[in-house]
This record gives structure tokens, C-alpha cells and sequence, in this order.
């Protein structure tokens, strides 16, 4: 007799239930869906940005408040989604770090910092995309008692750029299109940081004869050509291997390897490091140790392996396929460490290395 009430009563509750309308109490919207507005001209431009690359911009860290009622006093009570920077690319910090931010809040300022959003999401493979970019005034990061404002903060959801200390506003298109660059460089090295497989392999090249960490002429019987550089004269680190840095070390310094009175010219210079790149590349390297800091290149060393794979990473994504090869394709070492690489970042990580 009780299953039959039972049964009725579930029957009369369905019954008065279909003749009424659910409402659905549930707000599926989601705060990283960018909608239109063609009156703000800002707002328009982050939709643009969305439609084009499925990446949303803001410039606030709160991005939606959702009102869920109110507590015992009668004041609302809301429901913050914000953009967490604690997320790194394979964990949480469990928010050991905060932050604080202060916003851009004129129109002007905006607009010249969506430049920036504008050149990464035109330059950056999908894979490469981050799932929001955060463009704040400041950043003030706080770990204990420290306070430090970081240029930028990269993580698997949020790329976060401090206009103040980047000085987002006051740089020229180039500089911005620089800026995107190194950052797609260091994330595409923080990727293959994390393959543990490549980077053995990697390693395992110049490391299977010890070449790592080695005096170039005690250890490994090459005598970087020091004895032509003038005295006090200083190439810095790496510099012998980079061109770039010969142009870059034009100055008034008498340290500077151009100064006019120690005798060098691009000439000589582009000849030493013609000679240097093909001698060094017979051990698989393609620069020195990172931290040499001003000390004779009679006693500068090979790079450590963490410094080999960052120059060759940074080096590949500057110089791009075509330019790498005509400077560094008469090593065979060389090149074998170049193509496990590339492999990884055209194939997987979908960067292209084909740079105009």
C-alpha cells in the first residue's frame, strides 16, 4: 500500500512539473568568450584579436563578478573569476606567490598596448598562443618579504606584461616586434627544457667525448686566437661568436673591441669568427661558456650543456632555417644537434624556423 502512494505522488509531482516552465538557474556564459561592442572601439579591437586567434586580452585580472545573493546582513555577495598567474606550465604554486597589479585605464594607453598583443599572436604558431594575454600598467610580485616587478610572467594560461617596466608605451614597432620574439623564444626553450628523451639526446653529442665545460686550448687543444686581441681589450663571453655582438660593441669604451685604438676592424673581426665557428663546431658548439665574464679567452671554456642548448634554441629561432645553415652547415655535429631540435619545434611544437 506505501509503494502505491509513493508511486502517485511521484506521478502528481511530474505531472504539476510538465505544466510549469523550468527555469535554468545556471549561467553557462564563460568570462573568455570576448563579445563585440563596435561603439568601444577598444573592446571591438580585443574581439578582433579573439575572432582571428581564440586568444582573449584584458586589462584587468578580474574579469567577471557573477552576483549569487546575499548574506545574513543583506549585502550582495559575488562570485570573482580571475586570472590566476600562480599556474606555471606543468603545476600550481598553491599560491606561495601573489600579486597586485595597477591598470591601464586610458584609451590611449590601451591601444598602444594592444600592439604588443597584436605582433605576438601574428608571430606565435597556435601551439605557441597562450590562452589569455594580461596587459597591466604594474606588476608587483610578492614571495615572502620581496617585492619585485617583473617585466613579464609567462605561464600555461596567462602572458602578463608590465608596461611600466617593459616600457610597452614608449617602444617603437620594432622594438615591440623584439620583444614578441624573445618570448616565443623562451617559451619554445622552456618546451624543450621539459623533453627529457631530446635533451639527452642532444647532449649526448658533444658530451660523448667530454667536450662540455672544457678549457678550449688546455683541455681541448684549440687556442681561441686571443693573442690577436689587444690588450685590456675584452670579447666578452660569447660575443666572439655572435656577429651581432661586433657591431653592438661600437663605442667610446676603451675595453670595446672596436674602440679605434686596439686596431680591429669588421673586416677582422667577421674573418676571426668565420675561423672560430668552424673550429668550435668539431666539438659540436656553436659558443662558449655564458658566464665568462671578461676574463682572457686564453682561459674562457666550452659552454655548459645548459648553455649549449639555450644559444642553440635562441640561435635557430634569430637566425631561422636558411641562415643557420649557411653559417654553421659545414659542422656535422653541429648540424645532427640542429636537426633533432628542429624536428621537435617545426613538428610538435609547430614553430616554423623558415624566418624572412
Amino acid at each position: 500500500m506505501k509503494k502505491l502512494v509513493y508511486c502517485i505522488s511521484l506521478i502528481s509531482l511530474l505531472l504539476s512539473c510538465s505544466e510549469e516552465s523550468l527555469e535554468n538557474e545556471i549561467d553557462f556564459s564563460t568570462p573568455y568568450e570576448i563579445q563585440d561592442d563596435p561603439n568601444d572601439p577598444i573592446q571591438h579591437r580585443c574581439y578582433e584579436l579573439y575572432r582571428d586567434y581564440g586568444v582573449c586580452v584584458f586589462f584587468k585580472d578580474t574579469i567577471q563578478a557573477n552576483y549569487i545573493g546575499t548574506d545574513r546582513l543583506g549585502n550582495p555577495v559575488y562570485r570573482y573569476e580571475t586570472l590566476d598567474l600562480n599556474w606555471d606550465f606543468t603545476s600550481h604554486n598553491g599560491k606561495t606567490v601573489t600579486y597586485k597589479f595597477d591598470y591601464l585605464e586610458e584609451d590611449e594607453e590601451k591601444e598602444k598596448a594592444l600592439r604588443f598583443a597584436d605582433s605576438y599572436l601574428k608571430q606565435a604558431s597556435p601551439s605557441m598562443r597562450p590562452f589569455c594575454i594580461f596587459l597591466p600598467k604594474q606588476i608587483r610580485q610578492y614571495v615572502d618579504d620581496k617585492i619585485t616587478t617583473p617585466e613579464r610572467h609567462s605561464t600555461f594560461r596567462v602572458l602578463a606584461i608590465n608596461a611600466e617596466e617593459s616600457k610597452l608605451l614608449e617602444s617603437s614597432d620594432e622594438e615591440i616586434n623584439e620583444m614578441c620574439l624573445s618570448i616565443i623564444s623562451e617559451t619554445v626553450l622552456s618546451r624543450v627544457k621539459q623533453n627529457s628523451d631530446l635533451t639527452a639526446r642532444f647532449y649526448s653529442i658533444s658530451d660523448k667525448e667530454g667536450y662540455y665545460g672544457k678549457y678550449w686550448k688546455e683541455d681541448l687543444g684549440y687556442d681561441l686566437p686571443y693573442a690577436a686581441e689587444p690588450e685590456g681589450a675584452n670579447f666578452g663571453p660569447n660575443s666572439i661568436f655572435n656577429e651581432d655582438a661586433f657591431t653592438k660593441s661600437c663605442s667610446p669604451n676603451p675595453y670595446s673591441i672596436l674602440y679605434p685604438g686596439n686596431g680591429w676592424t669588421l673586416e677582422k673581426f667577421e674573418e676571426t669568427r668565420v675561423g672560430i665557428i668552424k673550429k668550435i663546431g668539431e666539438f659540436g658548439f656553436i659558443s662558449g661558456e655564458s658566464d665568462a665574464g671578461g676574463i682572457p679567452m686564453s682561459h674562457m671554456k666550452s659552454p655548459k650543456q645548459a648553455d649549449d642548448l639555450e644559444f642553440f634554441v635562441t640561435t635557430m629561432l634569430d637566425l631561422g632555417e636558411s641562415k643557420f645553415k649557411e653559417r654553421y652547415g659545414g659542422s656535422p655535429l653541429v648540424m645532427k644537434k640542429y636537426t633533432m631540435l628542429a624536428e621537435y619545434i617545426i613538428n610538435t611544437l609547430k614553430v616554423e624556423l623558415n624566418k624572412q
